[in-house]
This record gives C-alpha cells, sequence and structure tokens, in this order.
C-alpha cells in the first residue's frame, strides 16, 4: 500500500498486487471475495472502472477517489460518471500493527479482521509508534501509519486492551506494558483523517491493533 499511496505502481504493473493488498486490508476478505464474485455476476467487466463499481456494490462507499488519485487507473469522466455522492469517500489507511479496520457502511461501522496476531516480545513494555511510516531508499525508519500523501491525520482515541495498559507519551507514541495474559485483545485507534485541499469529508477510521 505504501508505495501505490505514494504515487507509484506496483513492481508487477499498476493491476498488481500491491492493489489487492491495499483493498484486503482496508475493507477484509470477505468483501474482497464477493466484489470479485459482484464484478463477474454482472458483467462489468475486468477493468478499473468494473472494479471500482463492483466495490461500491459490495462496500457502500464511493471507491473514485482511490482508483483515479491513487491508483490513477480511470480519467475524471470515468470518475464522474461513477461517483456516489451518498456514500463516504474511501481512504486507504493501514497501519504495521494492524490486524482488522472498520469502515462506514450506511452509517453503521462494519469491523473484520486482516493478518493477526501482530506479536511483540513477552513481558517488555512496548512503544506503539503511530506517527506517518517512513521507510527512505526501502529500509524502514520510524512510524506505522500508511495513508496517501493528499492527507493529515490525529490521533482521536486509543483504546484500552482488554490484558496489560496504555499510555500516552506524546501525539503519536504510546507505551504497552503487557499484562499477565499472553493476548492483550483489541486495542482500537481511531483517527480522525483530512483532505489537505479540503476536497472532501473523510469519517473517522478505527484500525484495530
Amino acid at each position: 500500500m505504501l508505495k501505490i499511496s505514494r504515487g507509484g505502481s506496483p513492481s508487477n504493473g499498476k493491476q498488481g498486487l500491491a492493489i489487492y493488498a491495499t483493498l484486503l486490508h482496508n475493507f477484509g476478505p470477505d468483501d474482497y471475495i464477493q466484489s470479485k464474485i459482484k464484478q463477474q455476476k454482472s458483467g462489468y467487466g475486468q477493468t478499473y472502472s468494473g472494479y471500482l463499481r463492483a466495490w461500491q456494490d459490495i462496500t457502500h462507499n464511493d471507491m473514485t477517489y482511490f482508483f483515479k488519485d491513487v491508483l490513477q487507473g480511470i480519467t475524471e469522466e470515468v470518475a464522474s460518471k461513477w461517483k456516489n455522492p451518498e456514500y463516504p469517500t474511501f481512504v486507504p489507511v493501514s497501519s504495521v500493527y494492524q490486524t482488522g479496520r472498520s469502515y462506514n457502511y450506511d452509517g453503521e461501522k462494519r469491523y473484520f479482521k486482516t493478518m493477526q496476531p501482530y506479536i511483540i516480545p513477552y513481558g517488555k513494555d512496548f512503544n506503539i509508534d503511530l506517527s506517518p511510516y517512513t521507510a527512505p531508499n526501502g529500509q524502514y525508519a520510524s512510524g506505522s501509519i500508511v495513508i496517501p500523501d493528499d492527507f493529515t491525520y490525529t490521533i482521536k482515541r486509543v483504546g484500552t486492551p482488554d490484558s496489560g495498559t496504555i499510555e500516552k507519551i506524546d501525539d503519536y507514541n504510546y507505551k504497552f506494558k503487557p499484562g499477565s495474559d499472553l493476548n492483550s485483545g483489541k486495542i482500537i485507534v481511531t483517527l480522525s483523517v483530512t483532505h489537505k485541499q479540503n476536497a472532501f469529508k473523510v469519517d473517522d477510521i478505527d484500525l484495530v491493533l
């Protein structure tokens, strides 16, 4: 996701695995499968616009920003044709620590699971770095949040784990002290996301760590 969020293309082309990985981590495997089925059964075709229509049908999210501005796969004309102002605009956001996410579907938050668990050393304090992910020259440097360059975000809320404690260090760093249970349980981080030019409003996003 980092590469395409920065305007680049996956190594195997714009329709490479990075696109599918981004959608999996932002909507989950069930919606991914249902969107592929919808695309085929509805005869939308193996095109960006066909894929966009299928994802909008299944998620009730406006996918035009993602397909036009992030992937650069459709024109402004195509985006205008299929844009649905009744749906929230989908903005891809993920975290290195992520085990799930939420998205809004007709006014309700839908949660799903992705890769899990995120493993940390047992019995040691762990710094959760929620600053923007940086990897100069392809080498990880800091942070964990991946978001397109068009946006800024703030940490609105960090939930309490089932086991262990969370202590705020600064606006982006939180110290997690593990409890006696080997599994911390869900830690829900709510992000407030803003478009830099205020082109459109983005709903708050919950990342599940």
